[in-house]
Parts: structure tokens; sequence; C-alpha cells
């Protein structure tokens, strides 16, 4: 629950002190614009504007920014973060983080490509979806180290250009320090667990066919700049 300017929000809702009558022509006026658009109810009556208490509520269509940024793809293969092992190095083109406070989460990448490509006709080979995971530092004292605290589904990757977009609605902890949001393999191409690719020979064939992993494969990309 939180208060501002003689307002109460619980739950999402807002309650507010409509304002008191009053004599003036201005002043009653207002108080019947007021009562007019209201859509809160009020302690004391007849409903007001839920404007006038000036909160951004979790839900509401001003919800806040906790993360906004860029996104960078793995610079060196095996990085950590969270206990989650990167990728090879991946570079991205473009790309942007967002989430709200909401959970609202949407990545979007463009021109995410392997470093160097397994395929020279197939850049992204072997990933065929990507998931968004939220990262936070651990709370415990002492402790420096994160963990995953929320995930997405799998969304599409394209194998030709390298873009995706990942959008969904995650649970929030009631805290989350030093926040990163990663970009994790989430679906493998077939032909990656083929034992003529997978023994290093470079007689790798994509099928097109994905492998779902669930988002537990390593990151490769994650927001920062």
């Amino acid at each position: 629950m939180s208060r501002h300017i003689g307002c109460v929000a619980s739950d999402n809702v807002i309650f507010c002190k409509c304002p008191p009558k009053t004599t003036s022509e201005d002043g009653r006026e207002r108080a019947i614009a007021t009562r007019r658009r209201g859509r809160a109810r009020g302690e004391n009556g007849p409903p007001c504007r839920v404007r006038e208490c000036g909160l951004s509520l979790a839900g509401s269509a001003n919800a806040e920014n906790f993360i906004k940024s860029g996104v960078q793809g793995t610079q060196v293969g095996g990085q950590m973060i969270a206990g989650i092992v990167g990728g090879a190095p991946w570079d991205v083109a473009m790309g942007k983080a967002h989430l709200k406070s909401n959970g609202q989460l949407k990545v979007e990448v463009v021109g995410l490509v392997l470093t160097t490509p397994i395929i020279a006709a197939d850049p992204v080979f072997p990933i065929l979806e990507v998931c968004g995971s939220l990262v936070c530092q651990k709370t415990a004292a002492g402790d420096p180290t994160n963990e995953q605290v929320a995930t997405t589904g799998g969304f599409p990757l394209s194998p030709v250009t390298g873009d995706a977009e990942v959008k969904a609605t995650i649970t929030l902890p009631a805290v989350c320090v030093a926040p990163i949001v990663l970009l994790r393999v989430s679906a493998v191409d077939s032909g990656f667990f083929a034992p003529e690719c997978m023994g290093g020979a470079g007689t790798c064939t994509a099928t097109g066919v994905a492998v779902p992993i669930e988002c537990t494969g390593p990151w490769i990309a994650a927001s920062g700049f």
C-alpha cells in the first residue's frame, strides 16, 4: 500500500479523497468536473479523478521503466553470468532490452549472428529459438553472485538475418539488485546433433527442425552497452 497526495493505492485500486464542497463559482465547477470524470471511489463519498493521485502502479498503462538499454552479444566463449555459461562469441548489429514495472519484457535484436559462423550460408546456425531471462544479484549478505529469477518461453530467431523479438510478461521479485536481461538458447537445429557436426569436422548441415531445450541453453546476448 502506498500513499500520495491524500490518496491510497491497494491491490491496484486507487482511492482518493474528493475535494471539499465550496461556495465559490470556480471551486464548484472544478468539483463537479472532478466527480464526473472520476473512476476511483472516494473515501468521503463521490468518485474523484485517479490522475490527481500522481501514482504509477504495476499493471497500469504508465508502468515505470526498470530496464531500458542496448543489447550486446557474448564477447568470449564460456563467459558466466548467474551460473549460466555463455555460448561462442556472438555479434549484435542492433538491439534493445526493455523491462517495465508490470513485468512486461521486450527484447529486440537485429543481426544477432555468430562471430565465426559454423556454416557460412547460415550465420545463426544452430540456434532456432531464443528466450529472455531476468537475472538479479543475490540479496544474502556477502554473496556477490547472481541468480536467474524469471524466464520467458521461446521465440523464433531468423537463421538468415539473425533477427528476433522476445515479448512476454514475467513475474518480478519484490527486490532486484543489479538486474540483467539475458537472451538464452531455447531451441537448437537438429542438424547440430549429427555425429559429423558434433565431431567438429566442419560437415554440419542445417535441417530447420527445432529441438526444444526449454530455455536451458547458454546465453548469447545480454542487456548492456
